[in-house]
């Protein structure tokens, strides 16, 4: 079982690609959560990952980033995924090839996983289902392809970027609703006649 645990998981080289990583189980639950989980028939819960990321620190508590004043920083979800350089844990790392872009790459750390394992872990969209999408970033654009996989009609995509809306055709939604334009809980009723 694993957990992968963020978007920004990399240890940069001075080259720009990942470093080599050495993890005896990069990503995996830590052993005394793993047996609470196998048999369960749902995807496993990082715990130790989810409340260093509520406390703001690394899996091993600590605090590395400093500001202009030396005052400690909190990493945004243990990895600070909107920095430049990062600080992250061992564990929340995991090795890629090196010939895959990096910003492909990113795209499956978090979007990918997250959007597709709500539609078919969470969810558990079966075809026919009706799916309404609201926000079309990666992982909303994620959910949408993952309705699509999963059978479900109509897949409907919310957002107020026209792009946004035009990818999500692209990605496999039967429709799109502009909520700057139209109210986008009518629109849903009437394509689902009813909700």
């Amino acid at each position: 079982m694993t957990c992968i645990c963020s978007v920004a998981n990399w240890v940069l080289s001075g080259s720009g690609r990942p470093a080599s990583l050495t993890a005896h189980h990069p990503n995996s639950i830590p052993p005394p959560h793993a047996a609470k989980w196998r048999g369960k028939g749902q995807t496993p819960l990082c715990e130790t990952g989810n409340r260093a990321n509520v406390a703001g620190v690394l899996l091993s508590g600590a605090r590395r980033f400093r500001n202009a004043a030396g005052q400690a920083m909190y990493p945004h979800l243990g990895v600070s995924a909107f920095s430049q350089f990062t600080v992250a844990a061992q564990e929340s790392l995991i090795r890629i090839d090196p010939e895959i872009p990096l910003e492909k790459a990113a795209l499956f750390g978090c979007a990918v996983m997250t959007g597709v394992g709500a539609v078919v872990n969470t969810a558990r969209v079966e075809p026919g289902m009706s799916v309404a999408v609201f926000g079309l970033g990666g992982v909303g654009l994620s959910v949408v392809m993952g309705a699509r996989l999963a059978g479900a009609y109509p897949i409907i995509a919310v957002d107020i970027l026209p792009a946004k809306l035009d990818l999500a055709r692209q990605a496999g939604a039967t429709h799109v609703v502009n909520a700057r334009e139209t109210d986008p809980v009518e629109a849903i009723r009437d394509l689902t006649g009813g909700g």
